[in-house]
């Protein structure tokens, strides 16, 4: 069964064009089993706050993409590092099974 994951970030004051141009997550998803697509965004009423969406084939995908950053980030990676350095706390990814859905033709 298919999942959408969820994850908002909250940036420091001041951090939010630096996170804005340098987060990559989302891109490198690409290509990774499972991955199916996702969007970034950035909020209309506080721009300190981003959220990033994705669809996932199943939770296994998906427990194997967090599996991947957790190893990243075990080796230091930059872009995590860069996260450290701009978010107010480190964010968690939380898998929702999708129930239906609707849309325009």
């Amino acid at each position: 069964m298919r999942v959408r994951s969820i994850i908002f970030f909250e940036t420091k004051e001041g951090q939010e064009e630096r996170f804005r141009s340098e987060f990559t997550s989302l891109k490198d998803a690409v290509g990774f089993p499972g991955f199916l697509g996702g969007e970034f965004a950035q909020s209309v009423q506080n721009p300190r706050v981003f959220t990033v969406t994705a669809l996932w084939e199943s939770r296994e995908a998906y427990a194997a993409w967090q599996a991947r950053t957790a190893s990243l980030a075990a080796e230091g990676n930059a872009t995590l590092t860069m996260l450290q350095e701009t978010l107010v706390e480190a964010p968690s990814g939380k898998p929702y099974e999708i129930v239906y859905e609707v849309g325009a033709t």
